[in-house]
């Protein structure tokens, strides 16, 4: 038996400038200490999966404080997205204090963030 993979697929996360454009103009934007979310709700019928993307501004700090701040952000989306039902496009935005982080802190605010979109189904 194949052991489950522990990556995030390429087709779960956001890939071209016109998507965050969409995401930018048409949706809701909920800022938390660490990171903000922007979600835009799509109908079931357009589709049928959540997508992600992760930005981490030069505000962050250097790349390499940049790089570990959107590798953090990823795997909590790879964790947790499995609880989000509706189909959405989200966003991850770092801000500089996710550098002094823990994932759990990271894991708190995300749950936290969540539950301020009460059309999102989630377990």
């Amino acid at each position: 038996m194949k052991p489950p993979s522990c990556t995030l697929p390429a087709d779960a996360t956001l890939r071209k400038k016109s998507q965050y454009d969409t995401l930018r103009e048409k949706g809701i934007m909920k800022r938390g200490s660490f990171f903000h979310l922007a979600l835009l709700p799509l109908n079931p019928s357009e589709s049928t999966m959540t997508r992600c993307g992760f930005i981490a501004s030069s505000r962050v700090g250097n790349a390499v404080a940049r790089n570990r701040a959107k590798r953090l952000l990823r795997e909590l989306y790879r964790r947790e997205r499995s609880r989000i039902l509706s189909p959405s496009w989200m966003a991850l935005i770092a801000t500089p204090q996710i550098t002094k982080a823990t994932f759990a802190q990271l894991k708190e605010e995300w749950n936290r963030l969540l539950k301020k979109f009460p059309f999102l189904n989630i377990l």
